[in-house]
């Protein structure tokens, strides 16, 4: 009996474990899925029948050329989209449907077709279509067809066709017209000579001639060693005929040289390095000063021409002399340099915040004391700006004491010392655009223009919620400001991101914006059409400038603290002679200032380390 059971108990089948069945789905997930697989159905055949009625249209108006079909665009694989919680996911899915389109050979009308139909409200109406249409396109395109100013949406189509076409045949006459004309090489090495243009005097008692500037060799030199003649980098075949011996004037001192005829335009006289090593020149490039020996034994020194910051400010200050009639374009503008702002300004994208940290009370202080032009002055400006609706009275808890701050024209502008308020305040992370990444983009460019806004900060209101905390107090009441004042330590970060919505089609390619200032930059004065762009989107955005502080149409501007020109940039001269002249500083705000302006020119001066 007892083996039975042991035979029976190895013969019983062991029961097999099995996983818990995975819970019941629940009826919302369930609809959720049949929700989504609807969307991605309804996108599916309205893609279908976009490219249907598209094709169509193809066939119709331009029967010579069948367009793209839906299998040429299937193939490319493009991404369906239907609902993304996220609207960066929707830019994503705009900008690679654009790239597919760009591969099967859409035109721009077509791709604004397609595009269009994922943003009716923005192209509901025929000004809203043309000005969509516009902003895709190139800039040499848009400057004429704005000026065109077409009715209908199809009339503006029509034009940028043409002028596409005109464009491309244009290019292809130059690209043919290029294989004909002779090339001209420039050599990469450095140039190792001094040229000097002559200028003649109709003095008969003085048989000589100055000597002055210098250029750069234009020719091409592709032999760095010539015993045939002596001079370096020229081929011996061009030196075809020789002069020696012969005396050449320089400031008038008498010098010999040994010249060789040269076929070349522009230069008149070159002095190599065999010349300058004779007699024992020493050169100064950061001056542009060459210092030679002279044949009885004394140095003469030259000094080379060069823009003086004199120069600089006479050419800005007759810019300043012009009148706005008689600038081109500009006067096209005048609404956009009125003498005073107009009044309160429109409800913007951006709203000015105060955003606190939590657990903040209000912050109230006496008034500082003033004297009685302080005073007069207050009383001026206070009245200035409750009749132009800037401030208006307030009961608010806040207030902070006014102050004066000196302006570049000599003048005072009032101040709320909002110190306190700044303190308490969460700091707005925009980031503010280093000064030398923005340089990085003129390079090449020949014509500014540059632009500054009168009172930028007044033209951006406080969000209504915060107006009680930019509350002041004086000797004339308790008022509050309805525009952004001057002293909130937000304000140039919210003011720049509202200058780079508004001019983001245009920043690195011909504008530079840096708060309320704005350089326009060309090539050259045909290109500088760009002008006309710039001043149609301030009057759009009724952003007003002050035309005596702009300058249009020059061939060097300054510009943040810099001089900008065809040759590159330069530090203001001005700012290098206020630091080597700078007074010992005797305060802690004197210390700070130097040490500031001192850091940031350290690289445009020569031996700092030693001079600080």
């Amino acid at each position: 009996m007892e083996r039975e059971a042991k035979k029976r108990k190895r013969l019983r089948v062991q029961p097999r474990s099995v996983s818990p069945p995975p819970p019941p789905m629940t009826q919302n997930f369930i609809q959720y899925m049949q929700l989504v697989e609807e969307r991605q159905r309804v996108t599916l055949e309205q893609q279908n029948k976009f490219f249907q009625e598209l094709m169509q249209q193809n066939r119709v108006e331009r029967p010579e050329n069948p367009g793209v079909t839906l299998a040429d665009f299937q193939n490319t694989k493009p991404i369906s989209f239907a609902y993304a919680p996220e609207p960066m996911d929707a830019e994503d899915w705009l900008m690679d449907t654009e790239r597919k389109l760009n591969t099967v050979g859409c035109n721009d009308q077509e791709k604004f077709s397609k595009l269009s139909r994922y943003a009716v409200e923005e192209v509901n109406t025929e000004d809203k279509k043309k000005k969509r249409f516009l902003r895709g396109l190139s800039p040499q395109f848009k400057v004429q067809l704005r000026m065109m100013r077409a009715t209908e949406f199809q009339e503006l189509v029509d034009a940028a066709i043409t002028l596409e076409d005109d464009f491309k045949q244009l290019q292809e006459e130059k690209r043919k017209k290029a294989k004909f004309e002779p090339k001209r090489f420039v050599s990469n090495k450095p140039n190792t000579s001094l040229s000097f243009k002559p200028r003649y005097s109709n003095n008969n008692n003085n048989n000589n001639s100055n000597y002055y500037g210098s250029r750069k060799n234009q020719h091409s030199c592709k032999s760095n060693n010539l015993r045939s003649c002596g001079f370096t980098g020229h081929r011996p075949k061009t030196l075809t005929h020789a002069k020696q011996k012969q005396v050449i004037m320089i400031n008038k001192c008498a010098f010999d040289a040994d010249l060789f005829i040269l076929p070349m335009k522009d230069i008149d006289v070159i002095l190599g390095m065999n010349w300058l090593e004779a007699n024992g020149a020493l050169i100064d490039c950061v001056n542009k000063m060459v210092s030679l020996k002279s044949p009885d034994g004394s140095r003469m020194i030259y000094q080379g021409d060069k823009h003086t910051q004199i120069e600089v400010e006479l050419q800005l200050n007759s810019m300043k002399e012009v009148k706005l009639e008689e600038i081109p374009v500009v006067n096209e503008f005048q609404d956009v340099f009125p003498a005073e702002l107009p009044g309160m300004p429109p409800d913007r994208e951006i709203e000015f915040t105060i955003d606190l940290i939590p657990g903040t009370t209000p912050i109230a202080k006496a008034p500082y004391k003033m004297g009685p032009k302080e005073l007069k002055e207050l009383k001026e400006q206070l009245d200035d700006l409750e009749q132009k609706g800037f401030i208006q009275e307030s009961v608010s808890p806040w207030g902070s004491p006014v102050i004066f701050v000196d302006k570049r024209d000599g003048g005072r502008r009032m101040c709320g010392d909002y110190r306190n308020l700044n303190n308490v305040t969460i700091k707005n992370k925009y980031p503010l655009p280093r000064i030398q990444d923005l340089f990085d983009q003129v390079r090449g460019a020949g014509v500014f223009s540059k632009i500054d806004l009168r009172s930028g900060y007044h033209q951006i209101k406080i969000k209504k919620e915060d107006v009680p905390k930019t509350a002041f107090v004086s000797r004339y009441g308790h008022h509050e400001y309805l525009v952004v004042p001057f002293g909130l330590t937000n304000a140039p970060a919210i003011f720049m991101n509202l200058m780079n919505k508004i001019f983001m089609p245009y920043l690195d390619k011909f504008v530079i914006v840096f708060i309320d200032d704005i350089l326009i930059y060309s090539k050259n004065k045909a290109e500088h059409e760009h002008l006309r762009l710039v001043l149609q989107t301030l009057r759009e955005h009724q952003l007003y400038a002050k035309f005596s502080k702009c300058e249009f149409w020059l061939d060097q501007v300054e510009f943040l603290g810099h001089v900008i020109s065809k040759d590159g940039i330069a530090v203001n001269p001005s700012k290098v002679a206020a630091v080597l002249e700078w007074e010992a500083p005797k305060t802690v705000k004197e210390i700070r200032g130097f040490l500031g302006m001192a850091g940031y020119y350290r690289r445009f001066i020569e031996g700092f380390s030693k001079i600080a």
